[in-house]
């Protein structure tokens, strides 16, 4: 379908905006690796029988097909672990691309790519790196052990160990009881033959705090388990099947000295210890950086998903009749308000977002960005990301009616894929308290300077988008002053301490400030975008973009911004009115927005994206593989 081909383009008796081209919308969403983005996509297209969706299938099936579509793609070369060296935007490129198709294959690729090869590169040192081609094809498929079953949010307290050997030079590792087992270990259960252990570091009876080891625990043709490695498989989860993850355990496993990732730390071969980093805090958190590039790689897979999302269910209702003014079904479900305004502004959040993921992939590609700002932002985008993924996921799901509870219609996988990455590498609400601490210290310490902003009047134009982000600006700085005036209030000489404050009376102000670090941050690239854009179309559908968006995050929090006094009350009982009216204004672009996402036909698969008339036609047993469309 093309917007030409819509039958919404020019309902409502709006004006519709220019003849933007959805292609320069796409060259603001993805503007790096094109190339590279449009033959993975292609490939992706062209081989429909490894990558068509199947659903009535094994466990086993569905992980052995998850993995041949991983490995297929390493094979072709659209992603590699040096990558992380030459092109690290790549890796998130390539995350983007195959979160179109398969949540399970896209898992399995950043454990791989990112947590597996990206932090043996990084952490290792030229005595690793043998394994680079053989990890690029997939030939040595590896996992991540670094959360165990006791320690999830406080893993510098695991309990596995890595006891130095001198009389052989090696290390061996040890699960010392139930809780230091190794959990959720993605590729763990089937696929990996190498894991990279963190363990705490015993070396002459000192603790050297922890350290990251490569463990083989299989035998990399026969997939046999080693001895002394014990591996239990989780079985079905809520969603993303296509992942092995497992239970690791080791009983005194034994590798050679040079298993020890050794970029930072070492123990040379008379079993002296050395480190450039003098903490062992500081090693731990060095050790797990690659965490970071994780966050964004859930964001971008888990964002590629909701945009999969808005693409089936906008074409859906722009193209399912309903009753109209007459009686007849002749009126698309996109006409109606209560379609626009539950699916539109999650289309205008897409863009920000978006926007905002951009923003904060450059800032950690920069070298010379400040590890605090790359940090923070990358902390902050990633809850943002899969919480929106989630309500994408299920109110396109709910939108859709019936015909969106189908497996076939793929939005409960957005759904399942969201749920998985809202936890993973972090919870966000965490993460949250994570942003919101440094955001206080960078204050604190002038090295981060929050745009003040400014309140609104009862003359302020809420159809400016520079108005809407100046209150998003100024409900940013309010909060993070709350903030540290609370805690300047209850912590100090003969008050109450940190911890317990921070803990216990102040968790919703922390999750509110960290959001609206977060939204400001979007809402200045969606405005930043509008103002650097040369083209005028490009430019009007954008600036529609920002009032819907603004506005819904407005709305969304307008109890708070008037109650604060950043909004006059009788300028805030404005504020639905005026977002009804832009969301029926943008409502007539819808289809050629989602083409702005630049996601090949021949990767929808969903039949309500297609043709769902000619799909009921035959007996399809809720599956796309003899799909006639």
């Amino acid at each position: 379908m093309t917007r030409s081909g819509s039958a919404f383009t020019s309902l409502h008796g709006s004006d519709p905006s220019p003849d933007f081209s959805p292609e320069a919308l796409n060259k603001i969403l993805d503007p790096d690796n094109r190339d590279t983005r449009k033959n993975f996509k292609q490939f992706m297209s062209d081989n429909h029988d490894l990558f068509v969706p199947r659903f009535d299938i094994t466990l086993k099936e569905e992980r052995d097909r998850a993995f041949q579509r991983l490995r297929a793609i390493g094979q072709q070369g659209f992603i590699s672990v040096l990558d992380f060296e030459t092109n690290p935007l790549n890796i998130f490129a390539a995350h983007e691309c195959i979160g179109l198709a398969d949540s399970g294959s896209a898992t399995k690729m950043t454990v791989h790519f990112n947590l597996f090869g990206g932090t043996l590169i990084k952490l290792g040192t030229e005595r690793h790196r043998h394994l680079v081609p053989a990890i690029d094809r997939l030939d040595a498929t590896g996992c991540f052990g670094l959360t165990e079953l006791g320690y999830g949010n406080n893993a510098i307290e695991m309990e596995t160990t890595a006891t130095y050997d001198p009389a052989t030079s090696e290390f061996i590792i040890n699960s010392p009881s139930p809780k230091s087992q190794k959990y959720w270990i993605s590729n763990g259960a089937v696929h990996a033959s190498y894991c990279i252990v963190f363990a705490q570091l015993r070396i002459g009876g000192k603790e050297e705090g922890v350290h990251a080891f490569l463990v083989p625990i299989r035998d990399p043709k026969s997939l046999k388990v080693l001895p002394g490695v014990t591996i239990r498989d989780m079985g079905r989860k809520q969603e993303l099947d296509g992942v092995d993850n497992a239970l690791l355990a080791f009983d005194n496993v034994r590798i050679p000295r040079e298993g020890l990732l050794n970029r930072h730390s070492e123990v040379d071969a008379n079993g002296a210890f050395s480190s450039k980093i003098a903490s062992r805090r500081g090693r731990f958190i060095r050790v797990a950086d690659q965490l970071l590039s994780g966050r964004l790689c859930i964001a971008a897979m888990t964002l590629a998903s909701a945009k999969l999302a808005l693409t089936i269910a906008v074409r859906y209702a722009a193209t399912r009749m309903a009753v109209g003014p007459n009686g007849r079904s002749d009126a698309p479900i996109l006409s109606y308000q209560l379609q626009q305004r539950a699916i539109i502004p999650l289309l205008a959040r897409t863009y920000a977002l978006a926007l905002g993921m951009n923003r904060v992939k450059a800032i950690w590609a920069n070298p010379a960005a400040d590890p605090a700002d790359v940090v923070r932002e990358v902390c902050v985008i990633k809850p943002l990301v899969t919480w929106h993924v989630e309500r994408t996921g299920s109110i396109c799901r709910e939108r859709c009616g019936g015909q969106g509870y189908l497996k076939a219609s793929r939005l409960s996988s957005t759904i399942g894929f969201a749920h998985a990455g809202i936890t993973a590498e972090g919870d966000n609400s965490v993460l949250m308290q994570k942003v919101a601490k440094e955001l206080l210290a960078g204050i604190q310490e002038r090295k981060v300077i929050l745009p003040r902003g400014a309140a609104a009047t009862e003359s302020s134009d809420l159809e400016d988008p520079h108005v809407l982000r100046d209150i998003i600006r100024a409900w940013s700085a309010k909060t993070a002053k709350d903030l540290a005036a609370n805690l300047a209030a209850k912590v100090g000489k003969g008050k109450r301490e940190l911890f317990d404050v921070w803990m216990h009376d102040e968790s919703e102000t922390i999750q509110r400030v960290s959001r609206a670090y977060g939204e400001r941050l979007c809402m200045d690239e969606l405005v930043g975008q509008i103002v650097k854009t040369n083209d005028p179309a490009t430019r009007q559908i954008l600036t529609k973009i920002a009032r819907v968006h603004g506005l819904a995050v407005i709305e969304r929090e307008l109890g708070w911004l008037v109650t604060n006094g950043l909004i006059p009350p009788k300028l805030g009982a404005t504020v639905e009115g005026r977002l009804s009216a832009d969301v029926a204004i943008l409502a007539p672009d819808a289809i050629p927005l989602v083409d702005g996402f630049g996601i090949p036909e021949g990767l929808l698969y969903a039949p309500i994206a297609i043709d769902w008339e000619r799909y009921n036609e035959y007996d399809n047993h809720g599956e796309l593989v003899s799909a006639k469309l």
